[in-house]
């Protein structure tokens, strides 16, 4: 089989997929789908490989994206809550208009932990813009000392 050159492969691809968020998938996804095609390039054979996680970070950017896009300052968690996780939830909604969205429990798949990991990254570069760098550590300061006078 003869490798197309990627530019080929783009329009393919984008033609097989329809709406705007699959378009973006493709193109930005081309030089993987090389790869994983199982394509002969001269005499280098290159296997087949699952793209899975790569496709799962590139969609937790584009529905990050279209988050901003909304207008919704969103962080994606994942595992076991800390005791002040309610606090600072509410001390970053309250105050900054940032929304805490656990999306995974304990047990966390590569697949969703490239898609929470591709979606906070755009969004934390938002956040950090805004809000400055140390946005997060001061209200988890806030809300761990709001936690301990609680339990006094």
């Amino acid at each position: 089989m003869r490798a197309r050159p990627a530019r080929r492969l783009s329009r393919a691809l984008c033609t097989q997929m329809s709406g705007a968020r699959a378009n973006l998938l493709a193109v930005a996804t081309v030089s993987t789908l090389v790869y994983a095609a199982g394509v002969s390039i001269g005499r280098i054979q290159v296997q087949a490989v699952d793209t899975s996680e790569v496709e799962a970070y590139l969609a937790g950017q584009v529905e990050a994206l279209h988050d901003l896009a909304s207008g919704s300052l969103r962080v994606r968690t994942a595992g076991y809550p800390v005791p002040w996780y309610q606090q600072e939830a509410r001390l970053l909604r309250s105050e900054f208009a940032i929304e805490l969205v656990p999306v995974a429990g304990c047990v966390v798949s590569t697949t969703q932990s490239q898609a929470i990991r591709g979606y906070n990254q755009v969004t934390l570069a938002i956040i950090q813009q805004r809000f400055g760098s140390s946005v997060f550590e001061e209200a988890t300061a806030r809300a761990v000392d709001e936690a301990k006078k609680a339990r006094q």
